[in-house]
C-alpha cells in the first residue's frame, strides 16, 4: 500500500542509520577448553600483572597508603609454579576457599580508593571540600570551634531546652543562639574534624528539641490558671508529653558518671524524639520556622478539639512514625475528656443529673408556667469536627428531649439515675477496641490532669524523717541538690500509654474514621433511647402511662382539639359560630328570625330597626349583632363572653361520654375549656387598614383563635404552627361568610311573585343563572376545602398518630421529627387552599372570586332595600357576571 500521499511533497522522510554493534565475540574453538591456561597464557602475553586474591585483611588495609593499589604487582614465571608461588607470598591468613572463577578477574588489578570524596576519611573529605569552596571570609559571622567532646558535655542541657555551654536561650525569639557572639554578629558552631555544614546538619536536630521543649514549656506556663478546663487539659497533655520526652532523652544520654554514646548515636535516637516534638508544636502553632510575632493565640474549647482531630487524622493516614501518632492521640483523649463528660451528662450517658426544682414551679406564676422551653445549652457553641453531621443532629435532639423528659415527667426511670457509671473515652490498643466492639465496658489508661498520689511514706536520706501522706511533697527538700527530677510516678501513665499504642490501628477499625463512628457508638444508642422516651409520653394515651403524668400530653388528643375549633371539623362547633358570626337572613332591617346562638339572642337584648343605617351598605352575611356599636372591628365585653360561651357549649357535646374512674388527670378535652379562645389582632397599619374598617372587604380577618398547650408540648405546636392554624381558620371564616351570603341570595330570589328585577325580566334571569354559579362554585369549594384539603391531610396524620409502631418498632425517630411532619401536614393543607406565599396569584384569584360572590350578595341587598335602581342594578349585574367568569376560568387555569 502506497503511503506517499500522506506526507507533504516538499518533506522527505530520511532514511535511519543503522545500528551497528560496537563490540565482538569471538567464536569458540571446536575443541575442550581449559579457562586457567588459556588465563595465563593471556595474561603472559599481555605482560600483565600476576592475578592477586582480593581477601586482604584490616591490617593490609589500615596499612597500605592512599596511593597504593589493592595488589602488589608481581610477574608469574611458569604456570607449574603457580600454587608454590601463592603459597610463598603468604595469602593464607586470609580464607582458605578457593575457586577457579576467582582467577577470572571482572575489574582490573590496579583499583585504588572509592572516587567518592564524601567516603575519604573526614580529614581528607573536609580538606577537600575547603579546597573546592574555601570558606569566604565574613566580619559579621563567627566561627567557634569546639571539640566533639566538649559538644556532647552540653548536649545534656540543650536538650532539656536549658542554656549551655555554647547555646543560651533568647526569651524575645524564643530560640537558643551561641554564646560569647558580640553585638550584632551572628556564629557558626564548627566541631574540629568535621566542616561547619556537617556540624549544623549534625546539631540541628538538638537544638529543634531544646527549641520546641522551651517554647512548649513557655506556652504551657502562660496559659496560666485562667485557662478553661479543656485547654488546662490541653496543657497538661503537652507537659506530661515533655516529661516524657526528657526522660526517653536522659534513657538514652544515660547518668552524668556514665560513658556518653557517640554523637550519631543520640542523633539517631533522637529522630523520633524530634518529630513528636514537632508534632506537638505544630497542633500549638508554635513550629521552629515560626517567630513570636506569627503564633497564633490557642483557640477555644470547640476550635482546639477540631485542630487537634485534624493533625490527628492527618498523620494516621499519612502512616507518621508511631511515636507521632501515640502523642497526638494522647493529647486528643486528655483533651477532649472534659468536653465529652459535658456531653456524656447534657443527654443522661453518665454524670449527675440536675432535677427541676419542682417546689419552685408551685410557687411559679400561671404565665411562667406556660412559657416556652429555653434549648440554651453548651451544644449551641458548635461541635467539633470528630462528631459527625447525623451524630450532631441525635446529640442535639437528645438534649432537648432530656429537658422535655425532665419538664414533662420528672419521675421518669431515665432520670432517676445515669445510663452508665463513667462517660466515653478515646481508645486506641487492640484490647479496647475488641472490647467496645463486643459491647462492653471500658477503664481508661490515661490519667486525670491533676497531681497523683504517691504510694506509702517516703524515708529521706535512708531512715531520717517519714512524712505523713499529706505531706509526702515536702520529702523533695530533704534530697541531696540536682538529685530532685521528674518524679517517676508522673511520667506512668503517659509512659503507657505511649508503650500501648500500636503500630497501627486495629484491623476492625482500620481508619480514624471507623474508631471514631466506634467510641461515639454508645452517645448515638443514648440519645435514641431518650429520643424515644419522650415520644412514648407524647404517643401513649393518658389512661396507659405509668404512673400517671400531672398533665395529658397525648398529642393525638390535642390534635383532634385543634382540629375541632381551628380546623372547624366539628360539626356543633361549626353550626354555633355560623350562628353566632354570620347571618343567611334576607331582613336587613331587624336581622331576621335570630338564631338562638345569635349575640343579641344570648345577651337577652330586644332586636332593634336600624342595625344598618340606611346611608351605609348592608354587609350581607354577617350577623346583625356585631354591627350594633356602628363601630368595626366589634369590640366589647358581650362579644368576649359570648364567644367563649359558644366554644364551652360546643366543647359539651364533643367531650368523651366514657372516662376512666382511675384516672385524676384531667384530658385535654377538658382542659381545652380554658386553653382555646378567641382574640382580636391589633389593626395593621398602611395600606391594609382601610379593609379592616370596612366589613364588606375583609370581614372577620381579625379574629382569631389561641391555644395553649401545654408547655412540653411547645415543641410539636409552637408560635409557627399555630399562626398557621390561624390561617386555615381566618380562610374558613371567609368561606362561612360566602356560605350564608348564598343562602342570603337564595331567600332573596325564591319568591316568584315578587322577583329583584321585576320589570327587567333578562337581567332577573342573568341573576338566576349568576346565583345558581355562585352556589355550585361555593359548594364544590367548601366540599374540597373540608373533605380533601383539610380531612384527607389531617386525618391520614391522625391516623398515623394512633396505628401501630412501623417495622423497624418506632413510628417516628423523635419528637422533633414528628413535629416537623406536623408542620409539613398543615403546609400541605395551606397548599391546597392556595394560602402558601408562593401560590400567590392563584390565591388572589381564589380571594377575588369569592369577593364577587360577597358582590352579588351586596348588590342583591343594595336592590331588595330600594337603595338601587334596576336599571342600574343591571349594568352592575352584567358587569360582576364577565368578571366571575373570568376569574373562575383564570383560577382553574
Amino acid at each position: 500500500m502506497n503511503h506517499a500521499h500522506d506526507f507533504p511533497p516538499d518533506r522527505v522522510v530520511a532514511e535511519l542509520p543503522p545500528l551497528d554493534a560496537h563490540f565482538y565475540v569471538p567464536r569458540l574453538a571446536d575443541r575442550p577448553q581449559n579457562p586457567i591456561m588459556d588465563t595465563l597464557k593471556l595474561l603472559n602475553d599481555l605482560k600483565a600483572p600476576p592475578v592477586q586474591s582480593t581477601l586482604l585483611t584490616w591490617r593490609e588495609i589500615a596499612d597500605r597508603a592512599a596511593n597504593q593499589p589493592l595488589f602488589d604487582s608481581f610477574h608469574i614465571g611458569d604456570a607449574e609454579n603457580l600454587w608454590q608461588r601463592v603459597c610463598d607470598k603468604g595469602l593464607v591468613h586470609g580464607t582458605n576457599l578457593r575457586s577457579w572463577d576467582t582467577w577470572q578477574l571482572s575489574q582490573k588489578l590496579n583499583t585504588m580508593h572509592s572516587p567518592y570524596i564524601s567516603e575519604q576519611p573526614f580529614h581528607v573529605f573536609i580538606a577537600s571540600r575547603h579546597f573546592v569552596r574555601p570558606q569566604l571570609s565574613n566580619a559579621a559571622t563567627e566561627i567557634i570551634y569546639v571539640e566533639q567532646s566538649e559538644l556532647l558535655a552540653s548536649l545534656r542541657l540543650t536538650l532539656m531546652g536549658a542554656t549551655s555551654n555554647f547555646h543560651v536561650w533568647n526569651p524575645q525569639q524564643e530560640c537558643f543562639i551561641l554564646r560569647g557572639l558580640h553585638h550584632g554578629k551572628s556564629g557558626i558552631l564548627s566541631i574540629i574534624g568535621r566542616d561547619e555544614a556537617v556540624t549544623q546538619s549534625c546539631i540541628s536536630r538538638f537544638l529543634t528539641i531544646g527549641t520546641l521543649s522551651r517554647r512548649l514549656e513557655v506556652l504551657v506556663g502562660s496559659l496560666g490558671q485562667s485557662a478553661s478546663p479543656t485547654q488546662h487539659a490541653f496543657c497538661h497533655a503537652l507537659d506530661s508529653l515533655l516529661a516524657f520526652a526528657r526522660a526517653k532523652v536522659m534513657d538514652h544520654l544515660g547518668e552524668d558518671g556514665d560513658e556518653a554514646p557517640s554523637l550519631s548515636a543520640i542523633w539517631a535516637v533522637c529522630e523520633d524524639i524530634a518529630d513528636m516534638l514537632t508534632a506537638c508544636a505544630d497542633v500549638c502553632e508554635r513550629g521552629v520556622d515560626r517567630s513570636p510575632d506569627q503564633y497564633s493565640p490557642i483557640p477555644d474549647n470547640i476550635d482546639l478539639l477540631s485542630a487537634i482531630y485534624q493533625h490527628c487524622f492527618r498523620h494516621f493516614e499519612g502512616s507518621s512514625a508511631t511515636l507521632v501518632n501515640a502523642a497526638i492521640a494522647f493529647i486528643l483523649t486528655l483533651t477532649s475528656r472534659h468536653y465529652l463528660q459535658t456531653i456524656c451528662s447534657a443527654i443522661a450517658y453518665s454524670g449527675s443529673l440536675q432535677p427541676p426544682d419542682r417546689e419552685s414551679k408551685r410557687d411559679q406564676s400561671y404565665e411562667e408556667k406556660h412559657e416556652d422551653l429555653e434549648f440554651s445549652d453548651v451544644m449551641t457553641q458548635g461541635y467539633p469536627s470528630f462528631i459527625s453531621k447525623p451524630l450532631r443532629d441525635s446529640l442535639t435532639s437528645a438534649q432537648k428531649s432530656l429537658m422535655i423528659l425532665q419538664d414533662a415527667s420528672p419521675d421518669h426511670p431515665l432520670l432517676s439515675k445515669p445510663a452508665h457509671s463513667s462517660p466515653i473515652e478515646w481508645y486506641w490498643t487492640e484490647n479496647e477496641v475488641e472490647t467496645a466492639w463486643s459491647g462492653e465496658t471500658l477503664e481508661s489508661v490515661t490519667s486525670e490532669p491533676s497531681a497523683p498520689t504517691t504510694p506509702g511514706c517516703m524515708d529521706a536520706n535512708e531512715g531520717g524523717v517519714k512524712y505523713k501522706p499529706e505531706l509526702l511533697g515536702l520529702q523533695a527538700y530533704d534530697l541531696e541538690p540536682g538529685s530532685h527530677g521528674t518524679n517517676p510516678s508522673l511520667l506512668g501513665p503517659v509512659r503507657m500509654f505511649m508503650d500501648n499504642f500500636p503500630e497501627r490501628l486495629p484491623s476492625v477499625v482500620p481508619t480514624i474514621n471507623d474508631l471514631t463512628n466506634l467510641v461515639f457508638g454508645p452517645l448515638a444508642e443514648q440519645a435514641s433511647i431518650l429520643s424515644q422516651a419522650v415520644l412514648d409520653i407524647f404517643l401513649t394515651p393518658l389512661t396507659s402511662l405509668s404512673p400517671t403524668p400531672t398533665v395529658d400530653l397525648h398529642i393525638h388528643s390535642h390534635l383532634t382539639v385543634l382540629r375541632s375549633y381551628q380546623l372547624l371539623a366539628s360539626h356543633s362547633f361549626k353550626s354555633k359560630l355560623s350562628a353566632a358570626l354570620f347571618s343567611d337572613s334576607e331582613d336587613w332591617t331587624s336581622g331576621g328570625q335570630r338564631s338562638a346562638w345569635s349575640l343579641a339572642t344570648r345577651g337577652n337584648k330586644r332586636g332593634t330597626s336600624g342595625l344598618v343605617s340606611d346611608d351605609k351598605v348592608w354587609p350581607v352575611g354577617l350577623s346583625a349583632s356585631l354591627l350594633e356599636k356602628d363601630s368595626w372591628p366589634p369590640g366589647g365585653t358581650d362579644l368576649g363572653f359570648f364567644l367563649r360561651t359558644v366554644v364551652v357549649d360546643a366543647m359539651e357535646m364533643m367531650r368523651p361520654r366514657m372516662t376512666n374512674p382511675r384516672v385524676t388527670t384531667p384530658s385535654a378535652y377538658e382542659e381545652s375549656e380554658w386553653r382555646i379562645g378567641f382574640a382580636i389582632r391589633d389593626l395593621p397599619g398602611g395600606k391594609g387598614r382601610d379593609k379592616w374598617l370596612d366589613p364588606s372587604c375583609a370581614a372577620l380577618d381579625f379574629l382569631y383563635m389561641e391555644y395553649q398547650p401545654p408547655r412540653p408540648l411547645r415543641v410539636l405546636v409552637g408560635p409557627e404552627v399555630l399562626s398557621k392554624y390561624q390561617r386555615i381558620f381566618a380562610f374558613n371564616l371567609r368561606l362561612l361568610r360566602v356560605e350564608n351570603v348564598v343562602r342570603m341570595l337564595h331567600r332573596l330570589s325564591r319568591s316568584h311573585k315578587k322577583p329583584l328585577f321585576g320589570t327587567l325580566v333578562k337581567a332577573n334571569t342573568l341573576f338566576l343563572h349568576f346565583r345558581f354559579l355562585a352556589h355550585t362554585f361555593v359548594a364544590q369549594l367548601c366540599s374540597y376545602i373540608y373533605d380533601t384539603a383539610i380531612r384527607g391531610h389531617f386525618d391520614s396524620f391522625l391516623l398515623k398518630l394512633s396505628t401501630s409502631k412501623g417495622h423497624n418498632g418506632h413510628r417516628f425517630s423523635d419528637v422533633f421529627e414528628l413535629a416537623r411532619h406536623h408542620s409539613e401536614v398543615l403546609d400541605n393543607i395551606l397548599i391546597a387552599c392556595l394560602l402558601r406565599s408562593g401560590q400567590k396569584a392563584a390565591g388572589d384569584a381564589l380571594r377575588m372570586c369569592l369577593e364577587t360572590v360577597v358582590g352579588l350578595g351586596t348588590l342583591a341587598g343594595e336592590l331588595s332595600r330600594g337603595r338601587v335602581e334596576e336599571y342600574q342594578a343591571k349594568s352592575t349585574l352584567e358587569e360582576l357576571y364577565s368578571v366571575f367568569k373570568r376569574r373562575v376560568s383564570r383560577l382553574v387555569r
